[in-house]
């Protein structure tokens, strides 16, 4: 009887889900599954793909505020997710909705999974909701993490050279990964349009206070001033950041040593006792 209601709930539910489709004129599963292969470089899985398809429903009645909106917008275009905010925050919800449908059959087989089932979802619902600042952050501090090395080139070739655009173009070789991405970005702003608004724009993109200094620096440059002082005191300063960061690093790693020292002393002293107890255990043996 349990297995026939079952079964009736599912062909139920899968009727009133076509049915919907057709009056919601949703996207076919095939053309959502093109869509997200062209837009994500990647093969769609159809649960992707039908996911999508109820996140885009849902998207059409989320409303955000302009700052919010322009803000999270901002987040995900420098973190690369190619969605908008709506379409953003419903693919969170859908995916959370669908988890937590895992309570029913949780329910069946065992009730002391749904509580388990519920904090995993609520969980996950948090981690994705800050999954696009958390790439930010990670590409923010890369760059900053390469400013002081960045900021000492300059102040060694700016003395030869003001031109910003063939500053930015010879570090451009060496910058690392994340930092070469905006460097090129930059550059063809920079090419194509006015060289301040280019560097504005990059400064912008990162939301680094690190960076801004640095890009108010190239501003002034640009404007016709001397940097060579500016960027001589910003090379010290940001090496006094980088030897700071490198102590707090530094002064992590016994933290994280601790707990294998902490094993190595048990196995020593249950090394020991072993030895002990069984040299006691032998002499009781001879005197009982």
């Amino acid at each position: 009887m349990t297995s026939t209601m079952i079964g009736a709930g599912i062909f139920t539910a899968a009727g009133c889900y076509f049915i919907l489709s057709d009056l919601l004129r949703m996207p076919t599963l095939e053309a959502t599954r093109a869509a997200l292969k062209l837009t994500q470089n990647q093969k769609a899985r159809g649960y992707h793909a039908l996911l999508r398809q109820w996140a885009g429903i849902l998207a059409k009645y989320i409303r955000l505020d302009e700052y919010r909106r322009r803000s999270m917008a901002t987040t995900l275009k420098y973190a690369g997710i190619e969605l908008s905010p709506e379409a953003y925050l419903s693919d969170i919800i859908v995916k959370t909705g669908v988890r937590l449908l895992l309570v029913i059959p949780c329910y069946w087989i065992s009730p002391l999974l749904v509580p388990v089932v519920l904090i995993l979802a609520i969980n996950k619902f948090w981690d994705s909701t800050k999954a696009a600042e958390k790439i930010a952050a990670d590409k923010r501090k890369s760059i900053e993490r390469e400013l002081p090395r960045f900021v000492a080139t300059i102040a060694q070739e700016i003395s030869a050279t003001r031109d910003v655009l063939s500053l930015l173009e010879g570090y451009r070789e060496s910058a690392g990964p994340v930092f070469k991405n905006e460097l090129e970005i930059t550059i063809a702003d920079m090419k194509s349009g006015s060289q301040e608004q280019g560097l504005n724009h990059l400064s912008g993109r990162v939301g680094s206070g690190m960076l801004s200094e640095v890009v108010r620096g190239l501003l002034t440059v640009l404007n016709g001033s001397n940097g060579e002082i500016q960027f001589a005191m910003l090379s010290h300063d940001y090496q006094k950041l980088e030897i700071q960061a490198l102590r707090k690093e530094a002064q992590k790693r016994p933290g994280k040593l601790k707990k294998y020292s902490y094993l190595l002393l048990a196995c020593i002293i249950g090394t020991y006792l072993f030895v002990v107890f069984k040299q006691v255990g032998s002499y009781l043996g001879t005197l009982f």
